[in-house]
């Protein structure tokens, strides 16, 4: 993560100096992945748990995807 993204209000510029970037071009491609990829949104999840196969299929229609298996049991998880 760029570690200035929750720290202050961004300025470029000096953010294209840091990097060593020649074009601000380059600057803002990384600053916006940052953005999109390390968010506070983007590490939100609903989680739930399914102990039977009839429930693991109703999550999985739901777009839910496998994260682990714990004492028997799949945990789920689904971007809020």
């Amino acid at each position: 993560m760029v570690p200035w993204s929750t720290r202050r209000p961004l300025d470029i510029d000096h953010v294209r100096l840091l990097l060593g970037h020649k074009s601000i071009l380059n600057t803002q491609l990384y600053v916006n992945m940052d953005k999109v990829f390390f968010s506070e949104t983007a590490d939100q999840y609903t989680v739930k748990v399914a102990s039977k196969l009839e429930e693991a299929c109703k999550l999985a229609e739901l777009g839910f995807e496998v994260v682990t298996e714990m004492e028997g049991k799949k945990i789920f998880r689904k971007r809020k």
